[in-house]
């Protein structure tokens, strides 16, 4: 299985990416929108995670997470760069990510809806993996479906 490029999961969503920024450096963006957290593959040793944990790991790809927000992208992903594996808050959402020990890097973009292109990204992924979600998108299919109905 070939790794998705980031450029191939935001065209399957007619987007381009706005800009990127190496984890924990702060974003400057203060719209809502839709973020992708990649990390080199061929750098990444997951031997030191737990067994629960490594279950999650796709071997090949570098896109570990996607996410979006109704808040402007840097509040959240400041919330992210906080955020300690365990706690309820502030970004429990792919908190799984705070324990990898490589290079990340977080690429964006600032779409009408980014609930819905959350969505379009996930099943390209989903798609390109044979039905695995990113390393860090742990939610519930069933939940995501209502919470996204919420917002209609």
């Amino acid at each position: 299985m070939r790794p998705l490029s980031v450029k191939e999961l935001f065209d399957s969503a007619q987007l381009e990416v706005s800009a990127r920024v190496s984890w924990q450096t702060p974003v400057p963006e203060l719209q809502p929108g839709i973020y992708v957290v990649v990390a080199n593959a061929e750098q990444i040793d997951v031997s030191h995670l737990p067994q629960s944990e490594r279950d999650f790991w796709i071997p090949g790809q570098s896109i570990v997470y996607i996410g979006c927000t109704k808040r402007s992208l840097r509040t959240r992903l400041n919330q992210f760069y906080r955020h300690r594996f365990g706690d309820r808050s502030p970004h429990r959402g792919g908190q799984a990510l705070t324990l990898l020990k490589c290079q990340l890097w977080v690429y964006w973009a600032c779409p009408d809806d980014p609930h819905h292109n959350e969505h379009v990204l996930i099943e390209e992924f989903k798609n390109r993996t044979g039905g695995r979600r990113p390393f860090g998108n742990r939610r519930n299919e069933k939940k995501a479906m209502l919470e996204q109905l919420e917002t209609l």
